[in-house]
């Protein structure tokens, strides 16, 4: 039986790529977008040329609280299979202490934590069938402090809390863990506008590199797959936590 996975924020960045390696292994896949429909559709109609029907899209904006129930319901069938969530759609948004503000909190946390949770909840009988797994991408900066984050740094904290607390609560049938990245996405010095910013936050890395979406992809993969393992957050971040 092929398994299956659900993306959030498939169609860009680190859910793109965890999309392209577990298609490759051999998964269907539904990807789930907001506003970036092009971006889906492509990806989409890249997978189906690959594998016919191997791949479909969903729509909507997790942070309403409506979506989660729309995703029981309309996102899935009550015959249709689902074995991983990879919840992976965020915010990501500076705003220094005096500037923060209910529209700012809600946003974040509404988009960064309730969704999981209650995408967590909804789908967790279809997931129980399959005794599947969940996977939560979360942030070095829930573990350690960015200066103007405050917001997203709780948001990520929390998503991590939440990842050690539903793998008690949905076990033995479903596994929990976490994905806490660092510095992933390669940082360009001619389009940060200070080379000397980029160099400083290479200098705090030991590895002295960013890393690649792929190396999420390949944790995620292991996760998915790796049945004796719940509750844990890996860190991806090159030892930038460690320094």
């Amino acid at each position: 039986m092929v398994k299956v996975a659900l993306i959030t924020g498939a169609a860009q960045r680190i859910g793109s790529e965890i999309a392209q390696h577990f298609h490759a292994q051999g998964w269907n896949l539904v990807l789930h977008y907001r506003t970036s429909e092009a971006q889906a559709q492509q990806l989409c109609r890249q997978f189906n040329h690959t594998r016919a029907e191997s791949a479909r899209l969903v729509q909507g904006d997790i942070s309403d609280p409506d979506c989660s129930e729309q995703a029981r319901t309309n996102w899935f069938k009550s015959d249709q299979r689902l074995d991983l969530l990879i919840n992976n759609a965020a915010v990501f948004s500076a705003r220094a202490l005096s500037e923060i503000d209910l529209a700012h909190w809600e946003d974040t946390l509404n988009t960064n934590v309730r969704a999981p949770l209650f995408l967590c909840q909804s789908l967790a009988p279809i997931l129980k069938r399959s005794t599947g797994s969940i996977i939560n991408i979360a942030d070095i900066y829930g573990q350690q402090p960015l200066r103007h984050y405050v917001v997203y740094s709780i948001s990520k904290a929390g998503l991590i809390m939440m990842t050690r607390s539903l793998a008690l609560e949905l076990a033995p049938q479903i596994r929990v863990n976490a994905i806490s990245p660092g510095a992933i996405l390669q940082p360009s010095k001619h389009s940060s506008g200070d080379p000397a910013l980029v160099d400083s936050m290479l200098e705090k890395i030991p590895l002295k590199r960013t890393g690649n979406a792929s190396d999420i992809a390949m944790v995620a993969f292991y996760l998915a797959t790796n049945t004796y393992v719940t509750g844990q957050v890996i860190t991806i971040d090159g030892g930038r936590l460690t320094s």
